[in-house]
């Protein structure tokens, strides 16, 4: 997104208030230019005529016959396979080594010439006295040549061969080539170029003032708009056919205040529509953004793609994707639809689909966006920004999947708030969400259900479940290197310690069953670019003393975790996991599984509930699922549980329950309890339900509907409740844990009221939609931050420059825990989540 520095915030707040300098846009077309190759030190262009002659014999006196041949198009008696010319610069000096061959010893004078003009010539033997030509023969010559500088571009040179015929000889022929070697001087193909240069394809941009611009964006859409007009009064863009624009050509949109330093981009797209006026000489530009290189294509199969059709092929190159994480398919379905990649931010969900299938005729847009499609199934959107890279991420409206940022700019009345309407409705609010999938034979696997979920932490990494503090659970976050206390009940976080003294890069954290006065950290400097200076210690849990601290070998190890007798610990540098002794760290053995006759790969989270180990072997994001073993002889698989749609790949298992176990994602900030649901062997609908209680009790009351008991705790005494369920049919979902993670992920976004704040603005060009944005109105009171879903601007030749915005309400907790230091846990109010921060301001 664009950079909002204060100097560009200050510059646009004085201007939008004096606006004494007047708005400024342009476009921009952009064409991509073929610069050749550079081969080291040379241009090896041979320049080859093939056979310059045979001369005929003539008897005309002693004077004889001159002739000359050249490869030039203009040359006498040229061959015409034998046409070759070389772009030589004014200015710049070349060396040339000619070759001849030659069937006679007659004069031959060979000359690099261009237009009329004549440069490094050489004679090659026999008498010419006109030439200076000496007896005997030269097959080869060489020599520098600076070619004049002046104006003009540069010269296509060609090679000739002069010679002279005496009258009494017979014919000859003579084959003659150069080679031009760069040696200094204006070349461009050299200037400042590395020897052995590819060949290079760079863009170049044209520039057009423009007299209006219009550009709507919004989240709601698949593709964004625009459209510019500019003056044409003299036909200088062409006309119609001969227009300088083309439909698909690529282009930015600049939109500024002042001086032309303070350009900012605000589009870029592709032509869709060229409108030429005649009454008054303009050209309107209609355009979408990258987007549209999406929606317009449409995918083809080759071939079946359904399991047990005939012929089927399924691979990704039939559309068929499976045992794939979600963010790897949007990569990939980019890739076939030609999306730079350089030009992609796309965020990893840790949701894992068994099969996933782009339909035959189905658009790449319609593929990725949808409440049935891949954003649905994980609650993000999609959407290019204003310099055309694509998005996959969640947005600040799924308050549960990320966290604002700073206010990147406030809008204030008096200054740029031209109007300002605030909405609030329920057409859309649900209370519910049910999604489910195709008849489905459950495997004999078991799976995980995901029960809640936070996003509070920056990075966390370990997990500690204390069976004597059973309410609460520890996390550690390496991005804060602090352990905090989260409540489970309602996800509070109650309190935090600094570990930095302990472990200087956190990456693993356990419990110890059999002691359970005490913690254990793993340092592991890799996960910080670092190397060596792997550890365990073991912490005291009532002040943080560290008791014991062993060393580790090297390599990137990826998680520890602490049974009654042993530590155990993985290695994504070995694909194994290792053993060692919890008095003195020394090693005593160390493991990998194999399953359904694959070495596994990439251990990266670990479990231990008693005497049973879970192992996530990532097998480079393919796989979804821990591999259970016991500590008796764990090199041996003694079952399967799944975790594919969720984002559980390493954690902490609630030894008190025996059924629970929490997962965290470093990458995503995420951390969230499942519970294990065993395995049944029937084939039936995969479905699972999500619920807001305290959403439907709520709405219950306000609508004073009567008592009577509500199935989401039947224990309760008899109340007023109102259930609004969104049902979705998902035809990707073939598993419960998959159900339910959408269903949660879709409950994020659909428990809220849709508050919408419509506000007229001055026009802001460093605005874009998803910006995280501040509105103070003294008037209302408002004083909030805001999320942008629509954005409409209108530049126009008269003067002026406005805006609307539809805001959506960002909620700005302030749940922060206290700093308790190195001192024990001290517990803390619970934080009202419903409060709204006041928006800091950027101006």
């Amino acid at each position: 997104m664009q950079t909002i520095t204060p100097e560009l915030t200050a510059i646009l707040k004085a201007q939008f208030q004096a606006a004494a300098d007047g708005f400024r846009a342009k476009l921009e077309t952009i064409t991509r230019v073929t610069i050749p190759a550079i081969p080291p030190a040379s241009l090896d262009v041979p320049i080859d005529p093939g056979d310059l002659g045979p001369m005929e014999s003539h008897n005309g006196g002693s004077g004889g016959t001159s002739r000359s041949y050249s490869n030039s198009p203009a040359g006498d008696n040229v061959e015409p396979d034998n046409y070759g010319r070389v772009l030589l610069y004014r200015g710049a000096t070349y060396q040339y080594d000619y070759t001849c061959a030659h069937s006679q010893d007659r004069a031959i004078t060979l000359r690099l010439a261009s237009g009329g003009s004549l440069f490094a010539e050489e004679c090659m033997g026999g008498w010419n006295g006109a030439h200076g030509c000496v007896d005997g023969m030269r097959t080869t010559a060489s020599g520098t040549v600076t070619i004049p500088a002046g104006p003009g571009a540069p010269l296509w040179f060609e090679l000739n061969s002069y010679h002279t015929n005496y009258s009494g000889y017979t014919a000859f022929g003579v084959v003659a080539t150069a080679a031009i070697t760069y040696v200094s001087g204006p070349d461009p193909r050299f200037e400042d170029a590395e020897e052995g240069s590819p060949e290079q394809i760079v863009e170049t941009a044209t520039s057009y003032q423009v007299k209006r611009v219009s550009i709507d964006k919004s989240l709601r859409l698949a593709v964004d708009s625009a459209e510019v007009e500019i003056p044409n009064e003299l036909l200088a863009l062409g006309w119609a056919t001969t227009s300088v624009f083309q439909t698909n050509m690529r282009c930015r949109i600049f939109q500024w205040y002042g001086d032309d330093d303070n350009e900012v981009q605000t589009f870029e797209g592709i032509i869709d529509r060229i409108l030429d006026h005649r009454e008054v000489l303009t050209t309107t530009i209609a355009i979408r953004d990258m987007m549209a290189i999406l929606v317009d294509p449409t995918f083809s199969a080759t071939a079946p793609q359904t399991a047990g059709e005939v012929g089927a092929v399924r691979t990704a190159a039939n559309g068929v994707y499976l045992s794939m994480e979600v963010s790897d398919i949007v990569d990939d379905i980019l890739d076939r639809a030609g999306w730079p990649t350089d030009d992609r931010d796309i965020t990893e969900t840790s949701y894992v689909l068994d099969e996933f299938i782009v339909n035959d005729g189905q658009s790449w847009a319609d593929a990725i966006i949808g409440d049935e499609q891949l954003t649905g199934l994980v609650g993000y959107s999609a959407w290019a920004d204003e310099f055309g890279v694509f998005h996959f991420a969640p947005t600040l409206i799924s308050q549960n999947l990320t966290d604002p940022d700073a206010v990147v700019y406030t809008f204030r009345s008096g200054e740029d708030i031209v109007s300002l309407d605030d909405a609030t409705d329920q057409y859309d609010l649900r209370t519910r969400v049910k999604v489910r999938g195709p008849l489905t034979t459950t495997q004999l696997e078991d799976t995980w259900r995901e029960v809640w979920r936070t996003g509070k932490f920056n990075r966390p990494v370990g997990l500690w479940h204390d069976p004597t503090d059973a309410a609460n659970l520890r996390v550690l976050d390496r991005g804060t290197k602090r352990m905090y206390k989260l409540r489970q009940s309602d996800r509070a976080v109650l309190s935090s310690v600094s570990v930095s003294d302990i472990v200087a890069h956190p990456l693993g954290l356990s419990g110890d069953p059999a002691d359970t006065s005490v913690f254990w950290i793993l340092n592991a400097p890799w996960i910080d670019g670092g190397s060596g200076g792997n550890r365990v210690k073991k912490v005291r849990k009532s002040d943080y003393h560290v008791l014991a601290s062993f060393d580790l070998p090297s390599g990137h190890i990826s998680a520890i975790k602490v049974s009654s007798s042993y530590i155990y610990y993985t290695n994504l540098s070995t694909d194994r996991f290792y053993r060692i002794s919890k008095s003195d760290g020394s090693a005593i053995a160390n493991y990998s599984h194999t399953y359904n006759g694959n070495v596994q790969a990439n251990p990266s989270g670990l479990m231990i509930n008693g005497s049973t180990l879970y192992l996530f072997w990532a097998n480079g994001g393919t796989t979804a699922r821990f591999l259970r073993c016991d500590e008796s002889a764990p090199g041996t698989v003694t079952g399967v549980t799944k975790t594919a749609g969720t984002a559980l790949h390493g954690g902490e298992f609630d030894t008190v329950t025996d059924v629970d176990c929490y997962g965290d994602s470093d990458s995503l900030g995420l951390v969230a309890k499942f519970t294990l649901k065993t395995a049944v062997s029937s084939t039936d609908e995969v479905f699972a339900e999500v619920v807001d209680t305290e959403l439907e009790d709520e709405l219950g009351e306000l609508a004073l509907l009567e008592d009577r008991e509500h199935d989401t705790h039947p224990g309760d005494a008899d109340h007023p409740y109102e259930v609004r369920r969104m049902t979705l049919d998902l035809s990707v979902i073939t598993s419960l844990a998959q159900a339910t993670e959408t269903a949660m992920r879709q409950l994020d976004i659909a428990s809220q009221r849709r508050r919408v704040l419509d506000a007229g603005i001055v026009g802001n060009p460093a605005l874009q939609k998803t910006d995280y944005i501040a509105v103070v109105d003294p008037v209302t009171g408002v004083s909030t931050g805001f999320a942008i879903d629509t954005y409409r601007s209108q530049m126009d030749g008269d003067g002026t420059y406005l805006g609307t915005v539809a805001l959506l309400p960002v909620e700005d907790v302030d749940d922060t825990p206290t700093d308790e230091g190195e001192a024990g846990d001290v517990a803390l109010d619970l934080i009202d989540r419903t409060a709204v921060a006041t928006a800091p301001t950027v101006s």
